[in-house]
């Protein structure tokens, strides 16, 4: 562990601009999944800032959600390869899920990226069906007058899993393997 978040603490003080991974050999640009895959593994370790790299990501897109390849860092417009790079897209799709619903060891995280600006007050998200490890999950999760609470419908293959609600600066709270009908949390 210690050598992946040394690795991440230099990728983002040496080879980042603006937040976005610059990568200055071969492709020659910001990249949008490298970026989201710096994300991806600050999410996953729990350390916090991982919403720079991801929201970095999110402002290279075009208008209608798609990334070049490589993003010209003056410019802003794509300078290597595929115009519309779905390696990029998927990135997306999947530090979106893990924000919401990830699978880590026998446990199901719940919300553990879900940041203030992705769930301002009077937001109401549905996230699924979704499939996950051990079977099918739908995520409800609103935010009224600073009180979060979150629900859930699933459909597992055998044994409920372990469930933690891991909001970003909270500790992880484990709740009912078996019932989570409702869970309210006070931010």
């Amino acid at each position: 562990r210690d050598d992946l978040v040394s690795t991440l603490r230099h990728l983002r003080e040496h080879c980042c601009i603006d937040g976005a991974f610059f990568q200055d050999m071969i492709h020659a640009g910001l990249n949008p999944y490298l970026t989201l895959q710096i994300a991806q593994a600050m999410l996953r370790e729990g350390l916090p800032g991982f919403e720079e790299p991801r929201d970095a990501a999110a402002a290279l897109a075009s208008d209608t959600g798609q990334w070049p390849e490589a993003v010209h860092p003056a410019t802003g417009g794509g300078c290597m390869g595929d115009g519309q790079h779905m390696w990029a897209s998927a990135e997306w799709l999947l530090i979106t899920a893990n924000m919401l619903v990830r699978t880590e060891g026998d446990c199901l995280l719940l919300c553990s990226g879900l940041t203030p600006g992705w769930l301002p007050d009077g937001a109401d998200i549905t996230f699924g069906p979704a499939w996950t490890v051990h079977g099918k999950l739908t995520l409800h999760v609103s935010r009224h007058a600073g009180t979060i609470a979150v629900s859930r419908e699933a459909d597992w293959h055998g044994a409920a899993p372990a469930v933690q609600i891991a909001l970003p600066g909270t500790e992880p709270a484990p709740v009912d393997r078996h019932h989570l009908e409702l869970v309210a949390l006070r931010l």
